[in-house]
This record gives C-alpha cells, structure tokens and sequence, in this order.
C-alpha cells in the first residue's frame, strides 16, 4: 500500500462537499488502489458533506422570490467565481485531469458559456503553462469559428491561416529577421476573434521563457 498516495487522495475525499466535486470518481479510485477502505471512503465524504450547492440553489430562489432580475444574479455570481478561482487556480493541480487522458466533460460545458469563455480567457493569460488551459483556448476558437462560419472547412481553414501566421512569427523570432508581416498577418486574424488573441498570447508567453524573442513578439501583439 502506497501511504503517500493514500494521504493525498484521502485529503481530496476529506475536503469540504468533495462529494459535489466533478472530479470527485477519480479521486476515490485512487484512494481505492491505493489501498483506502471503501468504509473509510464512505465517512469521508459523509463528513465533508456541507450543503453548499443545495444552499446556493435556495439563497438564488430567494432572491429570485424577492424580484432580483436573473441577470443581475448570473453576474454576482459569475463575478464570484472569478475571484475565487483566479484566487486559488493553480496550473499543476489544474492539470491534474489530463492525467486521464481526456478532456473532462465539464469542461465542453463550461466553454458554450460566454461566462465560461471569459474566464477561461483570463486564467489563460495569467497561467500560459497550464495545458489545460492551453487546450480550452483552443477549443474557444474552434467554437466561436464553427459560431460564425457554421462549417467545419471554414474553421479548419482559418485555424490554418492562425497557425502559419504563429509559425512565421516562431521562424522570425529565432532567426532574428524582421517579423513585422507575420505579425501583422497575425494581428489582422487576432483582430476579429478575442480567443484567437488570447490564444496567440498565451502561445507566444509560453515560448518566451525559452526564446526572449517570443517576448517582443508578445509586446508587439499585445499592443
């Protein structure tokens, strides 16, 4: 039996509403195989119990009840979740659910959010190493694509277009030759879609801590 693994994992299942976690399966697998009590397991997540989705869904009904508009509602409480997460997100344990080998469905549903979107976008900037985030970038792109075009060629062909205009500006940027066609290239397709911008920075920050050519290229977008 792995003591480590069995720690962690039973910190996971101790926490409070654990049991209201997306994730919450896998981590009792891994306190499973890891030699965890299925007893145990159970007293876990009995005890973390705390009620803060069902008390959320009543606090919303009350304030519902008493003609707060249900616009005013989703932004308080996107609002919130904003703060909250860009609080506590952390990259490595963000992470954690590739480890799976694949995409969380959560994550699909978070992203037909614009609200979802928005955050992803911000979390983005502030965390380019997150592979997580990495992917969900471009995953909005090919949403708002597929939004506005509404065929799959057409997406494809622009997430194309976005592609060789990172690639020329890679190429430009290691050997040191002038970059300002690519660029505006990049620019021009950044120009009509937040995500594609976004994911264009978040690229070029990433890459700039290996090459501090990437970093001009950033300052250059960014303006």
């Amino acid at each position: 039996m792995d003591d480590h693994a069995e720690s962690g994992a039973e910190q996971l299942l101790a926490a409070p509403d654990a049991i209201m976690e997306p994730v919450v399966e896998g981590n009792l697998r891994d306190f499973l195989e890891s030699g965890g009590e299925p007893q145990v397991a159970i007293q876990l997540l009995s005890d973390g119990y705390c009620g803060y989705a069902p008390t959320a869904s009543l606090f919303w009904q009350l304030c519902e009840d008493a003609g707060v508009a249900r616009a005013e509602l989703d932004e308080l409480v996107w609002a919130h979740l904003r703060a909250r997460i860009g609080a506590a997100f952390s990259a490595k344990r963000a992470d954690i659910v590739l480890d799976a080998g694949e995409i969380p469905g959560w994550v699909e549903e978070l992203l037909q959010l614009p609200q979802g979107r928005t955050l992803v976008s911000a979390l983005a900037v502030e965390h380019p190493s997150s592979m997580l985030l990495v992917f969900a970038s471009r995953r909005i792109v090919e949403l708002v694509a597929l939004e506005r075009n509404g065929t799959g060629v057409e997406i494809y062909d622009r997430l194309a277009d976005f592609a060789r205009a990172l690639a020329q500006l890679a190429h430009a940027a290691l050997v040191a030759t002038d970059e300002a066609e690519a660029l505006a290239q990049l620019d021009e397709l950044c120009g009509d879609s937040e995500a594609c911008y976004v994911y264009a920075l978040v690229l070029l920050a990433s890459l700039g801590r290996e090459h501090p050519g990437f970093l001009r290229l950033l300052e250059g977008l960014d303006r």
